[in-house]
């Protein structure tokens, strides 16, 4: 591309698209699109977990699945590129309804939702940040480390029914998201 401004926002854009994809990929329970993201030389530091992200997807799709449902956000996304390799700072705010019961041997539940009590339904609402770094390799943008950290969190019972229990959002294919675009036209006559 010759103009090197031009390159940059089209480097910024795809850097930046690697992260609400991981967002997507945790919402959706979609392991295939979360390992899609990662070189396989990658590592994560993710406490408690720290090591290899290939690793990582699995616990953090296991952890996902336990929930019944999560959103994540971002914001204040800052990219930094320099030529080939990649700096990204995103704050994130995540959303997450734990069912009722036992947690099982989840690593990462069980850090993260230490305490709840067992017979009710939770939410559990936290805030912080994601530290990447990404390289493109053969003109292709993916992640080769990550930090990532919760600075602040909120625990409240849930309560029955409400929106959500209205909302068309499902796990994985079933999502509305996924439906071809001509599904989406006929189903508004």
């Amino acid at each position: 591309m010759p103009d090197p401004s031009l390159q940059r926002l089209v480097d910024d854009r795809a850097v930046e698209r690697l992260m609400t994809l991981y967002c997507r990929a945790c919402d959706r329970v979609d392991a295939e699109l979360l390992h899609s993201l990662w070189w396989p030389d990658a590592v994560v530091e993710h406490p408690p977990y720290h090591g290899p992200a290939r690793d990582f997807c699995d616990l953090a799709i296991g952890f996902l699945a336990i929930n019944k449902a999560s959103l994540h956000q971002l914001g204040n996304v800052i990219v930094e590129v320099d030529g080939d390799r990649a700096h990204l700072e995103a704050y994130f705010t995540g959303w997450h309804r734990i069912p009722k019961g036992e947690l099982g041997g989840d690593l990462l539940a069980r850090e993260a939702f230490a305490g709840l009590d067992p017979a009710v339904e939770w939410d559990v609402c936290m805030g912080g940040r994601y530290i990447k770094w990404a390289e493109r390799r053969g003109g292709v943008w993916k992640f080769t480390r990550q930090i990532g950290f919760v600075e602040w969190e909120r625990r409240e019972r849930a309560e029955e029914g409400g929106v959500a229990a209205l909302s068309p959002a499902r796990r994985g294919q079933a999502d509305p998201v996924f439906r071809p675009m001509e599904a989406l036209r006929g189903s508004h006559h």
